[in-house]
């Protein structure tokens, strides 16, 4: 496999000194990729790697050298998780998502597998955004999923399948909203603000991209014409979920949460003919009565976030 500047290809005896240097011997690296650390390069055995079915070098096309490695795993036939690391002095070139890139065209394409899942450590900003500009999207949340550098890790998990990526390229219309999970601190219990939307649904306060707007100003500008309240909008947690709504054949739907805090004030609702009721819950209120599993997972990794900043 090639991209404009990298080769995928086998992992072979000769990349021991770059494997080593680059991953298992890259504390940065092995921060967020699951790896064993070894100290020294005597004790660094590359022969399960060479020729592995499933996993591939990471090489510049310029020199040929390993910067890093890629693979799927869990491979049932149907769907595959895939994973990568890159040596952290070839971080912030793009690298990553040229790599990723290629390689769920190599799963979905050549592979034939139907869905490829990848995951990254809640909060892994960097992670995230790499899969987003793969056109990955979020599918699920499984809070303490494992235990690594003796801390017990979130996993975050995202996916892209054929079936939407042949949609993607053939959707007629592509429509963008924004909004955010907006919550309260009452007597230190966190409070969620769910929406109940005229059909009886209950989600949280978004809309539709208006004009030049930015999607922090459309966030904004939703919450107040939903809720009327202020709030502090928190960028840094940005999810995305994307889908094509069966009621709208041809359209593909995007939504941007962002998560946002207001203190000393009762929502109210603005738009009678939209807006049936809006509910003030503790998070597990507002997981029982939340129909929508990917609204849920939302709301768990919103609250993860929060308390994981609180601490």
């Amino acid at each position: 496999m090639e991209t404009e500047r990298l080769v995928i290809d086998a992992i072979k005896a000769s990349d021991k000194e770059d494997y080593f240097h680059n991953i298992s011997h890259d504390r940065k690296v092995l921060e967020t990729f699951v790896c064993t650390y070894v100290e020294d390069i005597k004790d660094m055995d590359v022969t399960p790697y060479v020729d592995r079915d499933g996993m591939y070098a990471i090489r510049l096309k310029e020199t040929g050298r390993l910067i890093g490695i890629i693979l799927y795993f869990d491979d049932n036939g149907e769907s595959c998780e895939i994973g990568y690391g890159i040596g952290s002095e070839y971080w912030g070139r793009g690298y990553g998502t040229e790599a990723v890139k290629r390689f769920i065209e190599f799963c979905l394409e050549e592979k034939k597998f139907k869905t490829v899942y990848a995951s990254f450590f809640t909060g892994n900003e960097s992670s995230k955004r790499v899969m987003e500009k793969c056109g990955m999207t979020y599918d699920h949340f499984n809070e303490k999923e494992m235990v690594y550098l003796g801390q017990e890790r979130d996993l975050t998990y995202y996916s892209i399948n054929r079936m939407s990526v042949d949609e993607d390229s053939q959707s007629d219309t592509f429509e963008k909203s924004c909004g955010a999970i907006v919550y309260t601190v009452e007597d230190g219990v966190i409070k969620y603000l769910l929406v109940q939307e005229i059909s009886g649904f209950h989600s949280f306060p978004k809309g539709h991209m208006e004009g030049n707007e930015t999607e922090e100003e459309t966030a904004l500008r939703e919450i107040k014409e939903e809720t009327n309240l202020e709030v502090n909008l928190c960028t840094d947690f940005r999810e995305i979920e994307q889908y094509q709504p069966a009621e709208k054949p041809g359209v593909t739907k995007q939504v941007v949460y962002f998560l946002a805090e207001y203190s000393g004030a009762t929502p109210t609702i603005v738009r009678p003919n939209e807006v049936r009721a809006l509910k003030s819950l503790t998070l597990e209120e507002a997981l029982n009565t939340i129909e929508h599993d990917s609204k849920k997972e939302l709301l768990k990794m919103a609250d993860a976030y929060i308390k994981g900043r609180k601490l």
